[in-house]
């Protein structure tokens, strides 16, 4: 995912990796998720596990977490973000 100048990756395992020259990576801690990582307009990354129904705020690019209230253990969680 692109943002913000940086790319950023996301393992399922739970770590955020980010790169502004594809050369140098920074790692930083994040939920694990199976659906990948998304990123809305207002900068708040979410990433969402469909297998646990688990849904992660963060509002700091990835710097803290959140579980997002209602979501959790619903079997059927998935997140689609709209950047237009």
């Amino acid at each position: 995912t692109y943002y913000n100048g940086k790319i950023i990756a996301h393992s399922s395992l739970g770590n955020l990796f980010e790169t502004t020259d594809g050369v140098t990576w920074t790692a930083k801690s994040a939920p694990a998720a199976d659906n990948g990582l998304k990123i809305a307009d207002n900068g708040y990354f979410f990433l969402d596990n469909i297998a646990s129904g688990a849904l992660w705020l963060s509002r700091d690019q990835g710097t803290s977490w959140q579980s997002v209230s209602g979501f959790n253990n619903d079997a059927a969680v998935g997140i689609n973000v709209d950047q237009n």
